[in-house]
């Protein structure tokens, strides 16, 4: 009888992670296309000083692309994408803590960044 139940749970425990994987996998979808793959309500996600993490995640990936370096131009060309004027360290810092904390805001912000250093 020990066999069989040893047999049962290793079943429902790879239809578990085929069940995860799949959530993973359109999770993953969702980010690439650009989808909100995330609960509007989760405070990972929540605005710093204003800026949401898309906006973010663009503006460093295009800070990067386009070389801009001091930062006096970093900020001014932040500013000139969104972030408000005087505002820039800060999102920077808040958003980095992030990064480090939620690994679905690493995910996210991977993607998005990607996509705007290219």
């Amino acid at each position: 009888m020990g066999m069989f139940k040893d047999l049962k749970k290793t079943v429902q425990q790879a239809n578990e992670a085929a069940a995860t994987a799949q959530q993973i996998g359109a999770q993953q979808q969702g980010i690439a296309s650009g989808a909100v793959p995330y609960p509007a309500d989760d405070p990972a996600f929540a605005p710093i000083e204003g800026v949401d993490l898309d906006t973010y995640a663009k503006v460093q990936g295009l800070i990067g692309k386009n070389m801009i370096m001091g930062p006096e131009n970093v900020e001014n060309y932040a500013a000139e994408h969104g972030i408000p004027k005087g505002t820039w360290n800060s999102v920077v810092l808040g958003w980095q803590e992030r990064i480090q904390k939620f690994p679905q805001v690493t995910e996210r912000f991977g993607v998005i960044l990607s996509q705007h250093s290219m």
